[in-house]
């Protein structure tokens, strides 16, 4: 992909997901120590939404590094089966993943992450048995050292799929996904 291709695709992805914000209610449950979680319908695609919050007791460097690491998020990330770094250029990599789904079929797909490094991870879809996989992850750091990490992702197979399926595969891959991304952070952080 071109470098002016690159940049449209990524403000394009950005514009649609629209900057989402944690909630007052996302926050307090955060902060509670639970995974906050919304799944629903897309308003604005034929996607699929969901959204999650949670709060970890580990500095954002720790978590930083988990969330950029394959390996890690093939141990995170319950339907990842494999996670290969296709390419990377600067703040941004290619990368190739087949998710295993006990609902659906296998999918394979390739998508863009572009990063602000320590801060954010912009997610565009690239090719795949995905017709939409975009998202974003988002790291902040909290007072005391710890982190907030929230995750908005849109996605809708290439195959028809019921809606309900789509969305509870986000629900259990957002909610463990981010337990689980919790549990690792706060381990390494505390060796």
């Amino acid at each position: 992909m071109t470098p002016l291709r690159t940049v449209i695709a990524a403000v394009g992805a950005a514009l649609l997901l629209g900057a989402w914000s944690p909630t007052p209610e996302a926050v307090t449950a955060a902060q509670s120590g639970k995974v906050w979680l919304d799944v629903r319908s897309d308003p604005n695609s034929s996607a699929q939404l969901g959204r999650a919050v949670v709060d970890i007791d580990a500095p954002p460097a720790v978590v930083w590094k988990l969330m950029t690491d394959c390996a890690a998020i093939r141990r995170i990330m319950p339907s990842n089966r494999g996670c290969k770094v296709v390419s990377r250029k600067g703040n941004s990599e290619v990368v190739e993943q087949i998710i295993n789904t006990p609902i659906m079929p296998d999918l394979h797909t390739v998508f863009r992450q572009d990063f602000e490094p320590g801060k954010r991870i912009l997610i565009t879809r690239v090719d795949g048995d995905l017709k939409i996989i975009n998202g974003e992850w988002r790291l902040q750091a909290l007072p005391g050292g710890g982190s907030r990490v929230s995750q908005e992702m849109r996605m809708q197979p290439a195959f028809p799929a019921p809606g309900m399926m789509v969305r509870t595969f986000l629900r259990n891959e957002l909610s463990v996904g981010l337990a689980n991304l919790r549990a690792e952070a706060e381990a390494a952080a505390k060796t």
